[in-house]
């Protein structure tokens, strides 16, 4: 069960969204992407750094606390990327939103991306 917390997320990952489409409305195509890429790569800096996954491999009631407070903080930073890129990748964008509903329960796992095989 994903914890009621207090969520700390960067005023720019809070700004996304409206940034993006002002983008857009500017016909800065490049820009917006570029606002979306910034954002992710953020994000996956922050995931490298805490290590969530190795957390979750931890045992006890300190661990569990960690990771759920982990997971309140990533879950809604990837909301408001996957709202942000509603005008760009529409159909993606719906795709993550379903995935990470607002909710006290986790989704179930399901990969957003089909995975390509090499010959």
């Amino acid at each position: 069960m994903v914890p009621q917390v207090e969520v700390d997320i960067a005023t720019d990952l809070r700004e996304l969204e409206n940034n993006v489409a002002k983008a857009i409305a500017d016909f800065d195509l490049r820009g917006a992407t570029r606002l979306v890429c910034e954002a992710v790569a953020s994000l996956n800096r922050d995931l490298e750094d805490s290590k969530p996954w190795a957390v979750a491999k931890e045992v006890g009631p300190r661990a569990e606390q960690t990771l759920d407070t982990l997971l309140a903080r990533y879950v809604p930073s990837a909301r408001a990327i996957a709202g942000a890129v509603a005008p760009i990748v529409p159909t993606l964008s719906a795709r993550l939103l379903e995935r990470l509903v607002s909710s006290s329960q986790l989704p179930t796992l399901e990969p957003a991306f089909a995975r390509i095989e090499s010959p």
